[in-house]
């Protein structure tokens, strides 16, 4: 069994220095997400169901965590059935239960078009991964909620050193703006109207 693995990973190492490296994918450095990433190369281009997958990495030895989108946000190029995917792409040709590797050459745009936003925005905002980092633990500085997405928001009352804006989710960020809404650095949280998350400790108050 592992000389098939080794093999199948040789190959695969293969197609990602020659096309995949250079975009900045990344190679699995976890088991589980490699014998994943294998599973999905030894069915290339075909699909593959969630149980086949179970079946295949059990097989292998290993155990199938469904959890192939993190594999779609480390760069690689994989399809979903599921409607409800934020991360690849839903083919509609696929069933719900279905992943499918697209290609070895190019990868997942939906992650290339975030990474290229996220450059846009560090050119704009210099120091948006600072401030991001400082609300890493709690997330959004408004409402707490830890999304993929975090976009900076520069309608501030006081700008210091470190919060000339302040990282919100998706939603906070569009709620603010749609209200023109002026965020106050301040010692107290209080969160979005009708949105019942926990209100962490945090360093954001909004006023209208």
């Amino acid at each position: 069994m592992k000389d098939v693995l080794s093999e199948l990973k040789a190959k695969l190492v293969g197609e990602w220095n020659n096309h995949l490296k250079s975009h900045s994918v990344k190679f699995p450095s976890s088991e589980n997400k490699l014998i994943q990433l294998l599973c999905l190369y030894e069915f290339y281009p075909n699909p593959v169901s969630q149980n086949e997958m179970d079946e295949w990495i059990r097989y292998h030895g290993g155990k199938n965590n469904r959890q192939a989108r993190h594999l779609a946000w480390d760069g690689w190029y994989i399809q979903t059935g599921n409607s409800k995917s934020s991360r690849m792409e839903i083919s509609t040709v696929l069933r719900n239960d279905q992943l499918r590797l697209v290609s070895l050459e190019e990868p997942n745009p939906i992650w290339l078009r975030f990474n290229e936003e996220q450059e846009r925005i560090r050119q704009l905002y210099p120091n948006f991964d600072k401030v991001v980092s400082i609300f890493s633990k709690r997330g959004c500085a408004m409402c707490g909620f830890k999304p993929l997405y975090l976009y900076p928001y520069s309608k501030i009352e006081i700008e210091t050193d470190e919060f000339d804006i302040i990282p919100l989710c998706e939603e906070c960020n569009d709620w603010c703006d749609n209200r023109n809404i002026i965020l106050e650095i301040s010692d107290i949280l209080v969160a979005r109207p009708l949105i019942n998350f926990e209100k962490p400790k945090s360093s954001v108050l909004y006023q209208q």
